[in-house]
């Protein structure tokens, strides 16, 4: 999952949009979108884990590329 963006997401956030994922695959008639959406769901549960681990945000500024000039 690719959650980078120009303002970072909480992880309050991210696990809304976990909780929101499941209430949705509960809620699908379609099997392949409903395992989709837990899919989603549990990446969205693992960032946001990565995230409240102390020094993350750190860490996420060290890993980015720095340009060549």
């Amino acid at each position: 999952m690719n959650t980078e963006s120009s303002t970072p997401l909480g992880s309050a956030y991210l696990r809304l949009l976990a909780n929101r994922c499941q209430r949705l695959s509960r809620s699908s008639m379609d099997l392949g979108t409903a395992r989709e959406l837990r899919l989603m769901s549990e990446e969205y549960f693992a960032e946001a884990g990565r995230r409240d681990v102390p020094g993350f945000a750190k860490a996420r500024a060290a890993a980015k590329p720095q340009p060549p000039f």
